[in-house]
């Protein structure tokens, strides 16, 4: 798990689950629920100093407009799945 904004990465690292900020170590614990415990504390006041950012309206019609030309280019690119013959044919004559 990871807060970019805040550089905070939680990582499990034979079955010690160790929480950095900025690659430095934090918090080291051998237990999954307390380490994500941890971390939701951590990330919790780093989400005051680093408010989401709301997109304005320019950024988001740029984002649409690349989601709409990634559709396009995979549905171009997208080969259409192959036909099978009706009749199956063999080698041998009459079967």
């Amino acid at each position: 798990m990871s807060f970019i904004p805040g550089k905070l990465e939680l990582a499990s690292k034979d079955g010690v689950f160790v929480l950095s900020v900025e690659r430095k170590e934090v918090f080291r614990t051998a237990y999954q629920k307390t380490a994500i415990a941890k971390f939701k504390e951590i990330r919790s006041g780093m989400e005051q100093r680093f408010p989401a950012r709301v997109p304005s309206a320019e950024d988001t019609k740029v984002m649409l407009q690349r989601m709409m030309t990634d559709v396009a280019v995979d549905e171009t690119l997208r080969r259409p799945p192959r036909k099978r013959s009706t009749a199956r044919s063999s080698r041998t004559f009459g079967g």
